[in-house]
Parts: structure tokens; C-alpha cells; sequence
């Protein structure tokens, strides 16, 4: 795959754009520059433990579907990913236990209107559309790619939080992984041909853009309770 194919150049587009917007997001921008205050990284990796869990069966799903399609090698891909990312979640939860908080208060914190919108929008891909999944990968992992292991060294370097530096295990292992998994995935784009997949990969790709960003807005933040309860302080 190389930036002439136009959906290629379309995710690049979507992906550079989005990365664009976190940066300029007035909370976003803050866990990239290293300046995020502890409440709302607490609350940001809260998030995530969320959107990890359902990763792994969202994966597991898709490929089961893409299998039934007699299309092994997206189902294999998939079936990969799943695995890769099961237990990541416990990397957001161990620099969740460096900051002091523990798995019941993190369970006990109700879930965002964000991470529930990508919830259901990541289940409705994975059992209707299963290569729509592919814009979803691609947005994540190109977040990673191009913004965790900065915001992990910059946390470190900027944040005073204390403890921060046994606190971004989730951020540095994605930083670290992601661009792998975006070479693999653009290879993968070579399997989608039919202009309507084209058009739910795409969209697919923006959706979640737009959902993830969301995760950092600060009625987000507000309504999952971080200053109110003792535990996150």
C-alpha cells in the first residue's frame, strides 16, 4: 500500500487530522505536552481501562465474522490483534495503583457518554460491518504511534504528578508497539477492494477519531466524578 491508493491517503488524512485535533485540544493537548493535572490523568486512564476491555472480544468478533466471510487473512489479522491486546488494560491499572488508585475505585467511577459511544460503535462494526474494524485499528494505533511515547516522556519530565514515572506503562508499551502495527495494518488495506467497504473503513476511521477525542472533553471529565471522590485524590 503506498500514498497513491486513495483509501490510504484518505486514513492518512483522517489519522494526521486527528492527531492534529488532540494536540490542540485543550485537555488532550495537555497529556501530550506533559502538563495534564493528576485528577484528569486519573481520569483519562479510567477511560481507557474501558475502552481496552472491550477490545479484545470486539477483535475476537470481527474475526470470527471476516472468517465466515471466507476472508482468513483479515481474520487472522484480527484474531492477532486480539490476543496482542488482551491484558492492556491491567497496564492502564497498574499506573492507575502508581497514583494511588486502586481496582474497586476504578470500577465503582460510571463510564463516560465517549467511551460508551465507542463501545457501541466498536460492537456495531464487529458484528455488522467486521473490515470496518480496520478504521478503527488504524485511528488507535496511529495515536499511539505518533503521540503516547511522547506524552509518556513528557509526563515525566513536566508533570510534577508524583510517582509519574511508574505511571505511563500504558502510554510508552503503545508508543513503542504502534508503529509495527501500522505498517501491518496498511498492508491489509490491500484486501479491501469493494468501494462500499472503502466507504465504512473510511467512515469507520472518523467516527472514531471523533470518538477517542471525545474522551478528553471536560464535561467528560466532570461527569465521571474524578474531583469529587477522595480516592482520586
Amino acid at each position: 500500500m503506498n500514498a497513491r491508493d486513495p483509501m490510504y491517503a484518505a486514513l492518512l488524512d483522517i489519522a494526521k487530522d486527528a492527531v492534529h485535533r488532540l494536540d490542540a485540544h485543550p485537555i488532550g493537548g495537555q497529556l501530550v505536552q506533559g502538563t495534564l493535572p493528576r485528577p484528569l490523568y486519573v481520569a483519562y486512564l479510567a477511560h481507557v481501562v474501558r475502552q481496552i476491555r472491550q477490545s479484545a472480544p470486539m477483535l475476537q468478533e470481527a474475526a470470527r465474522g471476516l472468517e465466515r466471510q471466507g476472508r482468513p487473512a483479515l481474520a487472522a489479522l484480527f484474531g492477532g490483534k486480539a490476543r496482542e491486546e488482551d491484558g492492556h488494560d491491567q497496564w492502564a491499572l497498574e499506573d492507575l495503583g502508581a497514583l494511588g488508585v486502586n481496582r474497586t475505585a476504578v470500577d465503582a467511577v460510571p463510564s463516560s457518554h465517549a467511551v460508551d459511544a465507542y463501545v457501541a460503535w466498536a460492537g456495531y462494526c464487529a458484528h455488522q460491518a467486521p473490515v470496518a474494524v480496520l478504521g478503527i485499528a488504524w485511528v488507535l494505533e496511529w495515536f499511539g504511534y505518533a503521540r503516547a511515547g511522547r506524552a509518556a516522556e513528557n509526563l515525566v519530565a513536566n508533570s510534577g504528578i508524583p510517582h509519574i514515572e511508574s505511571a505511563v506503562k500504558f502510554l510508552r508499551g503503545h508508543g513503542d508497539a504502534d508503529r509495527h502495527h501500522i505498517q501491518t495494518l496498511a498492508e491489509a488495506l490491500g484486501d479491501v477492494t469493494d468501494p462500499d467497504e472503502t466507504a465504512i473503513v473510511l467512515l469507520s476511521a472518523r467516527v472514531t477519531a471523533t470518538l477517542y477525542l471525545s474522551f478528553f472533553d471536560v464535561r467528560a471529565e466532570r461527569s465521571v466524578g474524578v474531583e469529587p471522590h477522595a480516592e482520586f485524590q
